[in-house]
């Protein structure tokens, strides 16, 4: 056993008992962790979610549940929960990784990515930010290439499957998702940090990219990701 000292954001937890939970937890250093807290409901606090925090844990050999001794929440990052535009999209992103990602691996670069959301840039922060879920997770679409020729996508595309392909190629009879050039442009623009920084994204622009991931992750992983249906109607999306 070893105790450890870790950033970190719990974003789920099943109760356990009148007193206690299963965390699961977003760390910078150890990626996804399940944490069991044994004194997470008291009369004075209960769990936070979605707030970057110091956690204090206890790593333990051979098990994939580690114990949590207590955790604090970081000032600067209490916004996180008190700001709807962003705890709403949190839940969407945290959902997303949960359903892609394994545990007990380091995604240093996702958790800063994470911590940088606020207010001004939360929607299109998120689209980024699912983008690099996909391409940490192995499971990135080509969106700039059609799967069946290879050839380079200029204009119209469709998503099918996992794979992305071009308006030549698409068989129209097994339901393929169009993809229009404006979204096209954006998806493109994903892969250069500077054209992705320069790009404007609306949110109704946010939305149509947003079906097309959460359609992605839903064909991956073969189930259905409840939280969109609430995360689209606490934004006015339907």
């Amino acid at each position: 056993m070893k105790r450890i000292s870790s950033n970190g954001i719990i974003y789920k937890y099943t109760v356990y008992s009148d007193s206690s939970c299963i965390a699961s937890v977003f760390t910078e250093e150890f990626g996804k962790l399940k944490l069991f807290m044994p004194k997470a409901f008291t009369k004075r606090s209960g769990v936070v979610k979605f707030v970057p925090s110091t956690l204090d844990i206890l790593r333990k050999e051979n098990s994939d549940l580690f114990k949590l001794y207590s955790y604090s929440p970081i000032a600067k990052y209490i916004s996180f929960l008190e700001v709807p535009d962003i705890s709403i999209r949190l839940n969407l992103i945290f959902d997303i990784i949960d359903s892609l990602l394994p545990l007990d691996e380091s995604y240093e670069y996702l958790y800063k990515l994470i911590l940088n959301i606020n207010k001004e840039n939360a929607h299109k922060a998120l689209v980024y930010i699912i983008y690099i879920v996909f391409k940490v997770s192995g499971t990135l679409p080509s969106f700039y290439t059609c799967k069946v020729c290879n050839n380079d996508i200029s204009s119209l595309s469709f998503y099918l499957e996992g794979d992305i392909v071009c308006d030549k190629c698409v068989d129209k009879n097994n339901s393929p998702v169009p993809i229009s050039d404006e979204i096209n442009n954006i998806l493109k623009s994903l892969k250069c940090n500077s054209v992705y920084k320069d790009t404007v994204i609306e949110k109704t622009q946010e939305d149509k990219i947003l079906q097309l991931f959460v359609k992605h992750v839903e064909v991956v992983t073969s189930k259905k990701l409840k939280s969109f249906k609430s995360f689209r109607e606490l934004l006015c999306y339907i």
